[in-house]
């Protein structure tokens, strides 16, 4: 599954880590990360999401500012380069990952709010982020999670978490990981050859177009449609295919229009 809330009080951690890595373009299962995090009724700290984040070749890393202002810079530095945070909020009682930010709005990944991605103010995230460790100490924990090797990076705006928050769209967001899962293999992570390859989602859009007129109308709106949810996941990883791809990429959106006939 991809983006989803949780099932309980206290599995926040584990799926906030899921949601950083799915934004990171890595798929885990929830199951998974709980068992390797160790989560139970007490919850998990940012060593048990570190350990879980090592099995995915990730680093959870830490970085404690003490004023609100440098956590908003620092913040918003590892947002611009596609890296989410992990974030304990609430009086370090709840995990959310931050995504994305736009001016001083900030993309939440947050499994206890329905539809998971929300939008905040920095302002009222910093309130919740703080930590007060005495009369004078106030304490702002960053965790960046970080992939050791490149990775096809989500960059989620504030438009296209608008798109995801509405109600018709709410099942693109909860099937995430299954169309990432089958796109991934045809991305090529730029170098070299860049210039020789071809965007997924345009091709996609292209699959959708031509399947309008082939199919049944009934069956075709439902396969355009996930041709076109499939395409929105590769534009917002920047996924890329090699021009000679052409037949698997087909192969693939043959996969993804069939998703309408399973249903």
């Amino acid at each position: 599954m991809g983006f989803r809330t949780q099932p309980n009080t206290w599995q926040c951690g584990p799926l906030a880590l899921k949601h950083a890595l799915l934004a990171l373009g890595i798929v885990a299962e929830d199951r998974v990360l709980t068992r390797a995090s160790g989560a139970g009724e007490e919850g998990t700290d940012e060593r048990d999401l570190a350990r879980a984040a090592a099995r995915y070749r990730c680093d959870l890393g830490f970085e404690r500012l003490r004023g609100a202002a440098d956590a908003g810079r620092a913040l918003a530095a590892r947002l611009r380069g596609a890296i989410p945070v992990l974030l304990c909020v609430d009086g370090w009682s709840h995990w959310v990952a931050a995504a994305g930010m736009e001016h001083d709005t900030v993309v939440l990944l947050d499994s206890r709010e329905d539809g998971v991605f929300v939008t905040v103010p920095w302002s009222v995230l910093a309130a919740r982020l703080a930590f007060r460790a005495g009369a004078r100490r106030v304490l702002y924990d960053l965790h960046p999670l970080l992939p050791r090797r490149p990775s096809p990076r989500a960059r989620f705006s504030l438009a296209r978490v608008a798109f995801l928050r509405s109600v018709e769209r709410r099942d693109l967001g909860l099937g995430w990981a299954g169309y990432l899962e089958m796109l991934l293999p045809l991305n090529r992570l730029p170098g070299p050859q860049a210039e020789w390859t071809i965007g997924i989602g345009d091709a996609l859009r292209g699959h959708a177009a031509d399947l309008l007129d082939a199919l049944p109308a009934r069956r075709a709106l439902g396969s355009h449609r996930h041709l076109l949810h499939a395409a929105f996941v590769a534009d917002t990883h920047g996924l890329e295919a090699a021009v000679d791809a052409a037949p698997e990429l087909a192969t693939v959106a043959r996969r993804i229009a069939g998703l309408a006939v399973a249903a």
